[in-house]
């Protein structure tokens, strides 16, 4: 969500249009420009069956930002879901 916070619009809905499967194997290469404003980009796996849950959350970050699609996600339902990562922190 973050690195598709920073897409433009075009380039959002171009990425939201694809098909599942090409979608899942481009979605690499479509953040790869923004590896310098997310941490931890370069470690992330995707997996096919999670497309149109993907493609929800990109038409809501293209829709009303990855902000609020964060903290939305965050506040659904948050005491029977989980989620896990690793993700490398800036230090000041």
């Amino acid at each position: 969500m973050l690195a598709a916070g920073r897409m433009g619009p075009g380039e959002l809905k171009d990425v939201i249009a694809l098909p599942d499967e090409i979608l899942m194997s481009r979605l690499g290469l479509a953040v790869e420009p923004y590896h310098d404003y997310v941490p931890g980009i370069d470690n992330q796996r995707y997996r096919d069956e999670s497309a149109d849950l993907l493609r929800a959350l990109l038409r809501s970050v293209a829709e009303v930002g990855a902000v609020p699609t964060a903290e939305a996600l965050a506040e659904y339902n948050s005491d029977d879901m989980a989620s896990g990562g690793n993700y490398q922190t800036l230090s000041r």
